[in-house]
């Protein structure tokens, strides 16, 4: 990523919207009002690709945000941005307080069991009704693991690492 910048995911550009070029996106963040405050935006697309965009405007349609960056002026533009992750700067969200944590953030972190045993990286973080729920790679297989007191023991952003209670089954 450009810079020694550290970026965080808060979404994925599900497709275009309107005809002036605003994007509709699944936010991965839950916190009200942050996504409104952002100014910039690196767009990581599928293909490896990174581009950083100004963004216009940020509206509120329902329960979803769009927004509209600089240079995106129409729904062709905006529909080629579909299913690009949108990351912002680390330093562009507020600190939020001890125990909570943005979920993008967890991103490339590494699961670990008590027993020291390596469940893998966290590739992505999903935001379902009941809780969060990190999609590991397990050795080529996708593990779903949700983040509930009774699995996650110790997230500790230091050492980039997640310390899970192994339940029965949860790798099954």
């Amino acid at each position: 990523m450009p810079g020694k910048q550290h970026y965080i995911t808060v979404g994925r550009v599900a497709r275009g919207q309107g005809l002036e070029g605003e994007v509709r996106f699944r936010a991965y963040i839950r916190q009200p009002g942050i996504l409104e405050q952002l100014h910039r935006i690196l767009l990581q697309f599928p293909d490896g690709r990174e581009k950083e965009f100004n963004v216009r405007r940020t509206r509120q349609q329902g329960k979803q945000v769009l927004l509209l960056f600089e240079g995106i002026t129409d729904r062709t533009a905006a529909d080629a941005l579909t299913g690009a992750r949108l990351l912002a700067a680390r330093s562009d969200l507020p600190q939020l307080p001890a125990g909570e944590y943005y979920p993008g953030e967890l991103e490339g972190y590494t699961v670990v069991a008590l027993d020291g045993e390596v469940i893998g990286p966290v590739e992505e973080v999903w935001q379902l009704p009941a809780s969060d729920v990190l999609r590991v790679d397990h050795h080529g297989r996708e593990a779903l693991i949700p983040v509930v007191e009774s699995i996650i023991v110790r997230v500790e952003h230091d050492s980039r690492r997640i310390l899970i209670n192994m339940l029965e089954g949860l790798l099954d």
